[in-house]
């Protein structure tokens, strides 16, 4: 109990301090929350209709307006709605998810420590709200057993969210009905006819995907029938002409000359400038679809890599928990103990190996955080063994991990 304690408390003070790294330490407008100050500044100077037609992330822009009212500030505003969201994804698992009053302080150590490492859902993105409302939804439709008005409400705003805040909705749901499928190989179930109350559940969705057809109208009344998403990939494109496919493509092949591809970071955009005007443009995938069919062999081989990447650097996030998912299956299956949690299993599998397929280049690991958060109920609530052994040893090591990283950015990454 004292290491349990102690961990728990480490990872508050962590949580705080990576917070105030992100959210006040941080260079205004880093990275991609340039892109979206650029729309949420667009709809200020142009209004919702023009802003919807323009291509904006529309909960995310208009929540940050609010902020914006108040602060004055586009990069605070920003900041603001990401911190909000990932406060309402702490609050949502510490009074929905109910963990119970012995795995609690071991939850939320490594919950608290996962959300400080990742980071950047402080940041002035919409990954917090799109990756809480992905979770959130997930947990509502699977794991929350209760059929209360609140119930149907979180489903039809997370719903909500999960559509309309980015284009990679289509990969998460993707891999929801690959884990599906993959669960019915193994089970031979239909999870869906165990959930009471499933009409509501699907009117609640069918009532979110007409707020979207609502919010999404401007857009649909000049003759674009798609959804208003933020512009920040197509502005950068259009800043050299170069995609962050090819970008990522490339970089993947200068880092297979060296340390057989592992860890490779991106390359100067001019350097993949010099290549196309040299090779010519079908030598590189414009786009992540085009990158799956560009060159089989090394996607293949890129897949592998990116695997192994990935379960190497989870440490940093989950401990070894990631690791423990093989046996995991193993002790569900000879048990043919196939039920919620076994089927998230699977989402967390197939999330990772669709990532691991899809991207040229090292994984970032923010597209994998709903899986690790995953990850963390599925072996902590499991009941049917006792992973205390292993949640301890896990403690030490993340503590080790989170004590090292403060003292190595002499506590503050940012400054």
């Amino acid at each position: 109990m004292y290491l349990i304690n102690f961990s728990f408390y480490l990872s508050i003070i962590y949580l705080f301090i990576r917070f105030i790294d992100c959210f006040y330490l941080a260079f205004p407008y880093l990275g991609d929350e340039h892109g979206f100050a650029n729309d949420l500044n667009y709809f200020i100077e142009n209004g919702y209709n023009n802003s919807v037609r323009h291509g904006i992330s529309i909960p995310f822009t208009l929540i940050s307006y609010f902020f914006f009212i108040l602060t004055d500030n586009l990069s605070m505003s920003l900041r603001f709605t990401g911190t909000l969201f990932t406060i309402l994804l702490i609050l949502y698992m510490m009074y929905r998810l109910k963990i119970t009053r012995q795995n609690f302080k071991i939850f939320f150590s490594h919950f608290f420590l996962l959300i400080g490492t990742t980071g950047g859902t402080f940041y002035g993105t919409n990954d917090s709200i799109f990756l809480c409302s992905y979770i959130i939804l997930f947990f509502e439709l699977f794991i929350v057993d209760q059929t209360d008005r609140l119930h149907y409400f979180i489903i039809i705003f997370s719903s909500l969210f999960f559509i309309i805040s980015r284009p990679v909705v289509i990969i998460y749901s993707g891999i929801f009905f690959i884990g599906y499928v993959l669960y019915k190989i193994v089970c031979q179930n239909l999870i869906f006819s165990k959930r009471k109350n499933f009409t509501k559940i699907l009117y609640s969705i069918m009532l979110s995907f007409i707020f979207v057809g609502l919010l999404n109208y401007p857009r649909f009344e000049t003759g674009k029938y798609e959804l208003s998403y933020s512009n920040k990939i197509w502005e950068i494109n259009k800043t050299d002409g170069i995609t962050w496919a090819e970008w990522a493509y490339y970089s993947q092949l200068v880092g297979n000359k060296k340390q057989l591809g592992f860890f490779a970071p991106f390359v100067d955009r001019k350097e993949v400038i010099e290549y196309k005007s040299l090779y010519g443009e079908s030598n590189l995938p414009q786009t992540f679809r085009g990158y799956l069919v560009h060159d089989i062999p090394f996607v293949i081989r890129s897949c592998i890599r990116a695997i192994i990447e990935i379960v190497i650097i989870s440490v940093r996030y989950v401990g070894i928990y990631l690791w423990l998912l093989p046996f995991y299956f193993v002790y569900k299956y000879k048990n043919r103990s196939f039920d919620n949690y076994f089927f998230m299993a699977c989402i967390i599998t197939v999330g990772i190996f669709v990532w691991a397929a899809i991207i040229p280049n090292i994984v970032q690991h923010r597209w994998l955080y709903p899986f690790y958060v995953m990850l963390l109920v599925t072996i902590i609530k499991e009941k049917s063994f006792s992973f205390f052994k292993y949640h301890i040893l896990n403690l030490i090591i993340l503590d080790i991990i989170t004590i090292w990283a403060l003292w190595k950015w002499k506590i503050f990454y940012s400054i």
